[in-house]
């Protein structure tokens, strides 16, 4: 992902880490409280490359897939234009299609909950995978 797209933060417009944990989508969240949070971010492809295509099948454009030891707490949602807010988000650990990613931000949300029955806990294995074809244009 890193050579043709990156993921960001849209709260500071950072680049979220690829590996390790140098700038993280995180979420702080009260297990006791069943407590959910939502971030916004944005995938960009490099300067002089899209990834995906409008005009190729589905399969052909950008997927974001939450894995990891508790991905099925996470949920995605493209965003809706122009409120700046999650649209509907889809099922816990699902992953979400953004379709043609290029240079203009591509928004979307992350959710994650947490819930009373597990015991608190910093999980650092949750990643949010994207994948797609690079196309130079």
């Amino acid at each position: 992902m890193t050579d043709y797209m990156k993921m960001y933060l849209a709260s500071d417009d950072s680049v979220v880490s690829v590996s390790g944990l140098t700038n993280p989508v995180e979420f702080e969240l009260r297990a006791d409280l069943n407590e959910s949070k939502s971030q916004r971010l944005y995938m960009k492809a490099e300067t002089g490359f899209t990834v995906g295509n409008a005009s190729e099948p589905a399969e052909e454009g950008v997927t974001i897939t939450p894995t990891g030891t508790s991905y099925l707490k996470w949920k995605l949602a493209l965003e809706t234009v122009p409120a700046e807010e999650p649209g509907s988000y889809g099922a816990a650990g699902a992953e979400l299609f953004v379709g043609l990613v290029t240079t203009t931000n591509k928004y979307f949300w992350a959710q994650a909950s947490a819930t009373d029955d597990e015991e608190p806990s910093t999980d650092t294995t949750v990643t949010l995978d994207a994948e797609g074809i690079a196309k130079a244009v």
